[in-house]
């Protein structure tokens, strides 16, 4: 029904599954592991959906495989993250981590939630 509710959900998801990953990564938990790993599928499936929603309704016709290229190539390299990690983790541990990454996704989460009830606002008549 709404646009930004599957990215909000998405986010949530995904915050869910990294806070999930952070005593998952801490204790060597691995049935949690998968857990979290389940969550954060389903997370990223959803904001994938959002962000085609997004790129296809933004893009004129005649530029609607330009945007959505270009979409993919920015979803391919977010796929550099746990590549990321593992350099991070060289400074940081892995609980940690994930935890800032749980606390962005949810931060991301609030300010699209935020945007939803503005955008509702706009089109609810005075």
């Amino acid at each position: 029904r709404h646009r930004l509710a599957t990215g909000a959900a998405g986010l949530g998801v995904i915050a869910a599954g990294l806070a999930l990953a952070v005593p998952a990564a801490a204790g060597a938990r691995p049935g949690l592991a998968l857990v979290a790993a389940a969550l954060l599928g389903a997370g990223y499936g959803l904001a994938l959906s959002f962000g085609l929603t997004e790129a296809a309704a933004a893009a004129p016709p005649e530029r609607l495989a330009m945007v959505t290229s270009l979409f993919w190539t920015a979803a391919y390299l977010g796929m550099l993250t746990p590549y990321a990690l593992a350099l991070l983790s060289r400074r940081w541990s892995m609980p940690v981590l994930l935890a800032a990454g749980a606390v962005l996704a949810a931060l991301t989460c609030g300010l699209l939630a935020a945007l939803h009830r503005t955008a509702e606002a706009d089109r609810t008549p005075a």
